[in-house]
Formats: structure tokens, C-alpha cells, sequence
């Protein structure tokens, strides 16, 4: 009995210790996710969001309605700091989400500090939903606190955003 126990723990100690380096070392970990993301607007722009789940057991779906398009193609931006830990690791990330507008349009992702974007996507939205997955390859990692933002600014009508997630690639 005593052996048949040993044997039952050292396949269970084999087991486990099988799993944790696969748990430690896998992909796809989630740096930024989709709660808490705000609306910005520079430049005079005009528009409103609506947090159309409560984010409990789904994602927060995020409706922004631009009423007046401003100075800048891009200028009202749904935007979410990214901390400064997750950047300076220097290591590739994924953006995922998925998105929808009222009418065909595009809008940009993009990683941003007060200076400067390290990082921009264009995506074309249809009145369907889309799942996008970009990589993020920054030119150079941002010097001071930056933010994942959607650039919706610069046509009017709705914009819905859902599902967002940065992760490590």
C-alpha cells in the first residue's frame, strides 16, 4: 500500500510540475483589458460614449457618437493608459477587439505619449462586426505615460467598440 501511494504522488508531483512552466511561459498575457476606458477630446471635438454593458459578465461594449468632427482627422479618442511596466519590458504585444460603426469608415489604433505615437493602425469599420488582432510593433518605447487609444474623430456618426484586449504576443 505504501508504494502504491508513492507511486500516486510522484505522478501527481510529475504532473504538476509538467504544467507550471507551460502556465508561467504562455502567451497571450493580458496587459490592458476593457474595463475602465475613457473618452477623450482634443481639438474641439464633439461627441458622447455610452457604456452600453456593465462590464459583469461581458465586456463593456463602448458606443461613441461623434456629433461634430473637429480640426484633426482623428480627434475624439477612446483611450486607456498603458502602465509604464508593461512598456519598458520592450517585448511584442497584440491588440485585440472587436468593432462596428454605423456607416462604413476608418478609424485608428495607436500607442501614444504627450510627444509622440511609437505605434498607429488604420482599420475600416462596416456596419457588421469585425474582430481585429494587430500586432503592435513600436518604433521606440514611449518616454512618458502613454495610452492605447481608438481614433474614431473626424466623421460623424456611432462607433462601437467591444472586447478590447492588449496582450503580449
Amino acid at each position: 500500500m505504501l508504494k502504491r501511494r508513492h507511486f500516486l504522488a510522484v505522478c501527481l508531483l510529475a504532473t504538476c510540475a509538467a504544467a507550471v512552466p507551460a502556465i508561467l511561459t504562455q502567451s497571450g498575457e493580458l496587459l490592458v483589458d476593457d474595463q475602465g476606458w475613457a473618452l477623450a477630446a482634443v481639438n474641439a471635438m464633439d461627441g458622447t460614449m455610452e457604456v452600453l454593458t456593465d462590464g459583469g459578465s461581458h465586456p463593456p461594449i463602448y458606443e461613441i457618437n461623434v456629433l461634430r468632427p473637429g480640426n484633426g482627422v482623428y480627434d475624439l479618442h477612446l483611450e486607456k493608459p498603458v502602465p509604464a511596466d508593461v512598456l519598458a519590458v520592450n517585448k511584442p504585444f497584440v491588440l485585440r477587439f472587436k468593432a462596428r460603426a454605423g456607416r462604413p469608415r476608418k478609424i485608428r489604433t495607436a500607442l501614444q505619449d504627450a510627444q509622440a505615437e511609437s505605434w498607429a493602425h488604420e482599420v475600416a469599420l462596416t456596419k457588421d462586426w469585425q474582430e481585429f488582432r494587430l500586432p503592435v510593433k513600436t518604433d521606440s518605447i514611449p518616454k512618458s505615460p502613454a495610452v492605447m487609444a481608438f481614433q474614431v474623430g473626424g466623421t460623424s456618426g456611432e462607433v462601437i467598440i467591444t472586447d478590447i484586449k492588449l496582450e503580449r504576443s
